[in-house]
């Protein structure tokens, strides 16, 4: 979309002066549409529609809107943040949740409220008590290369890990995305901010000596259940919350059925990629691994293997 700003300066006749920018907007159809810039209590530039596309008619709009004092709609300073952050992730409430699921996506509860405790924690503290319209780019800029180091204390020595950090900005672009959604602020400054640049280690995989050396001596793990959790996800490539998950129903001689995954809040729920799978018991497989399976109890409330 192009854009040709014609900035003009109007004065209202009857002694207070009303500044706003008038902008012209050009779609790629052709279509033209006119808003106007005005600046808040903050002194923030922000945009707002005219709902005109001939210049002259914008102008009396913003004129009218001058003269009511309306250049800047009272919505848009009403909430501080903290307030208008109540309700997100908290299950059942949060909108971006409800909408996920009644798209027939999947929110995991746990997922669900860890952000919950990352808004609480990192971002509440910071912008609880500024109104949604004062938040700028600096602000979550400066907050965000503070992140790292604000976590610091006695008890907590290592800073937060850039990947933490960038999950946080991202909670904060989600909930900034709904008040634009909800015209509340005309745009999302967090999305102005660049996030912590991740540089991944490449992962290697361990050579056959090295897993016959790591599973040689079963003394070396807390317990028999450990051990024989631990080879299982060698052996078969199962997610550890999968293995939990394991019913007795799910193993056969001849094959293990993956269809859970297990959640320490929640017991039973879908795999990750919300996919089943099963593992084919070939002669290679450890007999003792699958003696285990059927013998030892992996008990939480009684319901899995």
């Amino acid at each position: 979309m192009s854009r040709i700003k014609n900035r003009i300066n109007l004065f209202w006749r009857y002694g207070m002066k009303h500044e706003f920018t008038i902008t012209k907007v050009t779609g790629k159809t052709g279509a033209v549409y006119y808003y106007y810039y005005a600046y808040d209590e903050h002194g923030k530039h922000i945009r707002f529609a005219t709902g005109q596309n001939n210049k002259t008619r914008a102008n009396q709009y913003c004129m009218e809107l001058a003269r009511q004092g309306k250049l800047i709609p009272k919505k848009a300073t009403k909430f501080s943040f903290k307030d208008f952050a109540q309700p997100f992730f908290i299950w059942q409430k949060c909108p971006i949740v409800t909408e996920t699921l009644a798209r027939d996506g999947r929110y995991s509860r746990t997922f669900c409220e860890n952000n919950r405790k990352c808004i609480d924690k990192h971002i509440i503290p910071r912008f609880g008590k500024l109104q949604l319209s004062a938040i700028t780019p600096a602000m979550i800029n400066r907050w965000l290369m503070d992140l790292p180091v604000s976590v610091i204390t006695e008890k907590q020595k290592k800073p937060l890990a850039k990947a933490t950090c960038n999950k946080q900005i991202n909670l904060l672009r989600q909930i900034l995305d709904k008040a634009v959604e909800q015209n509340l602020i005309q745009e999302n400054p967090a999305r102005k901010v660049k996030p912590y640049i991740i540089k991944k280690n490449p992962y290697g995989a361990y050579t056959v000596v090295e897993m016959k050396n790591i599973f040689a001596d079963p003394q070396k793990f807390n317990n028999e259940i450990s051990y024989n959790a631990t080879l299982l996800a060698a052996t078969t490539g199962m997610r550890l919350g999968e293995i939990r998950a394991l019913r007795r129903e799910d193993v056969s001689p001849e094959k293990i059925s993956i269809s859970h995954n297990f959640d320490v809040n929640y017991g039973l729920k879908g795999t990750k990629s919300d996919n089943n799978r099963e593992v084919t018991i070939t002669p290679e497989f450890p007999s003792t691994l699958l003696q285990s399976i059927f013998s030892v109890q992996l008990v939480w409330r009684g319901r899995y293997v």
